[in-house]
């Protein structure tokens, strides 16, 4: 008896001891999110349901419609579904789009409760929009690749099913993370102090986010009214990051619609223009260093089998026009001069 009475109280502490430490480590281990749920491989089919009528007819408004978001393993999500962005909020046929699930159902299935994502679709249902869409996709992974400061796209292919005409569409779409996801992968906070000097800024990270604009023939972004570019504060770090993303507008891209900034003076968005002046040397050398010697893992990137043969063909055209004229640029004085030089007079396709 006096064994029992010693040993009961044992083995409550122990017992308690491990519920503790299963407890704690479970709650060191991140829960992952429902984007990294639903893109677990590359094209990633999906489906969704909602009425896409209504939605595209209020896409004036910030309103909410209801749809069912089915990923490839069967698990359905209820969703609410609304029109975003600006430009091709207005112009697309069929717009970007923003998804949200409920936090509750989230926590059910076991994931994060950061519950918003970016879906970004092809500007109309035709394989030249799907293609231009594979592009755009194409330098958000280049971007990825060169720096670990960035929004993660992945591509996934979507059935589009619209509850309103009984239709469904098979297509190509871009799946981002929120803002809220990519500020939480890397503990930071958005910066958007207005007109903030260069010297605020990540030296390096400017110098390569600048090169890289410029060699895809970006100028739709602007770090003083934080166009199309995240200023991210790190926790622990006193400069802050810029993070690209949106890059339709891109030369790389060459969408028809897609037209310079005003500010380039250049008439069309395959000639290149550096948009950022004052940069330090020692940054812009190893920019330039880390662009040479990404040369080959980019232009593989083009290398799509989703890309038309004249996609890839102008891809890699494009970005070897870049190569080529840079290493007489690796002085930042010269790039800065030739910025106003246009660079690119290969074909429009």
């Amino acid at each position: 008896m006096k064994t029992a009475r010693f040993f009961y109280p044992l083995f409550l502490i122990l017992f308690c001891a491990a519920t503790l430490a299963a407890q704690q480590q479970t709650a060191s281990t991140p829960k992952p999110s429902v984007f990294e749920a639903l893109t677990t491989t590359e094209g990633v089919a999906l489906t969704l349901e909602t009425d896409m009528v209504t939605c595209k007819n209020n896409r004036k408004t910030d309103q909410y419609f209801p749809g069912v978001l089915t990923s490839v393993d069967g698990r359905s999500y209820k969703v609410d579904v609304k029109t975003r962005g600006k430009f091709r909020r207005k112009m697309s046929e069929i717009p970007p789009l923003k998804i949200k699930f409920s936090k509750k159902e989230l926590n059910r299935f076991g994931l994060d409760t950061m519950n918003e994502i970016k879906l970004v679709l092809p500007f109309s249902f035709d394989k030249k929009s799907e293609d231009l869409l594979i592009r755009e996709y194409i330098a958000y992974r280049m971007w990825e690749s060169l720096s670990p400061y960035s929004v993660r796209a992945r591509l996934v292919q979507l059935t589009m099913k619209d509850v309103h005409l009984g239709t469904q569409q098979l297509i190509y779409c871009i799946l981002l993370e929120d803002k809220e996801e990519t500020l939480a992968r890397m503990n930071g906070v958005l910066d958007e102090t207005y007109d903030m000097g260069l010297d605020q800024f990540d030296g390096e990270q400017l110098a390569l986010t600048s090169l890289f604009e410029y060699m895809i023939g970006n100028t739709d972004w602007d770090l003083k009214g934080f166009r199309n570019v995240r200023l991210v504060r790190i926790a622990g770090r006193e400069q802050v990051i810029p993070i690209p993303y949106d890059f339709d507008f891109s030369g790389l891209v060459n969408a028809p619609y897609a037209t310079p900034s005003f500010e380039s003076g250049k008439a069309n968005v395959r000639q290149r223009f550096f948009m950022v002046n004052g940069l330090g040397q020692a940054d812009f050398t190893a920019a330039v260093t880390k662009m040479q010697a990404a040369r080959a893992d980019l232009l593989a990137l083009c290398d799509s089998p989703l890309l038309s043969k004249k996609s890839v063909t102008y891809m890699h055209k494009y970005l070897n026009n870049f190569y080529d004229n840079m290493p007489t640029c690796s002085d930042v004085q010269c790039m800065t001069e030739k910025a106003t030089e246009t660079v690119w007079n290969g074909s429009k396709k």
